[in-house]
């Protein structure tokens, strides 16, 4: 027989919506790209960072803080 807790458990487990199991990890992609200097700036390289697919079932937003030292350290 079920204790309270088990039945309480069980009864919200049932009408609970079937979701996508949750990847086991997420992994972040880094990648960097040595450029001409085009800009006003004078940058020399162009990086991006993202995410693998499927992180968006668990993550909304991610803020990369970068070195203080970079003209814009907070990236979203």
């Amino acid at each position: 027989e079920m204790s309270d807790a088990e039945s309480e458990d069980a009864e919200i487990g049932a009408d609970a919506p079937s979701a996508s199991p949750l990847p086991e990890f997420i992994e972040v992609i880094q990648s960097h790209k040595r450029v001409a200097s085009n800009d006003e700036d004078g940058n020399q390289h162009e990086w991006s960072l993202r995410l693998r697919e499927g992180a968006q079932q668990i993550v909304q937003e991610v803020l990369w803080r970068l070195h203080p030292t970079f003209r814009k350290p907070d990236v979203k």
